[in-house]
Formats: structure tokens, C-alpha cells, sequence
């Protein structure tokens, strides 16, 4: 049970990451800065941040598959 709860916080950060990659690579970077200008200036929708932010939601959900999940399987036998 524990293993699921990891696996749903890596697929909610991955469904982030993805999505401010979205905004950062595409052209809804202007709509974001218009519609949501105090949320863009408190977090800028740069694309080095959404790449560094995207390998590390990779990076953990690596560790999760790694290091967690064979843990939680081994503790069921």
C-alpha cells in the first residue's frame, strides 16, 4: 500500500512537470503571463527550470521504482 501512494505522488508530479513543459515550449507561455500574472511572477515559466524541474520529477521517479518498489514487494512474502 505504501508503494501506491509513492507511485501516485510520482505520476502527479510527472502530469506537473509535463504540463509546465507544456506551457514553457509552446505558446501558451503569453496566455500564462496575461491571465496569470501574479502566479508568473512568483513562479516564471523559464525553460531551464522546466527542464531541471522535469529530470528531477525523472529522478524520483526512478528512485521510486528502484529502491521503493522492490522493498514494498519483498515485505508482502
Amino acid at each position: 500500500m505504501e508503494s501506491f501512494l509513492w507511485e501516485i505522488l510520482f505520476y502527479a508530479l510527472l502530469l506537473d512537470s509535463s504540463s509546465v513543459l507544456l506551457i514553457t515550449f509552446t505558446n501558451l507561455k503569453s496566455s500564462y503571463l496575461k491571465y496569470l500574472p501574479k502566479l508568473a511572477y512568483y513562479f516564471p515559466a523559464s525553460k531551464g527550470w522546466a527542464v531541471y524541474y522535469f529530470t528531477l520529477t525523472l529522478l524520483i521517479g526512478y528512485i521510486i521504482h528502484s529502491y521503493v518498489t522492490p522493498i514494498y514487494l519483498f515485505s508482502l512474502f
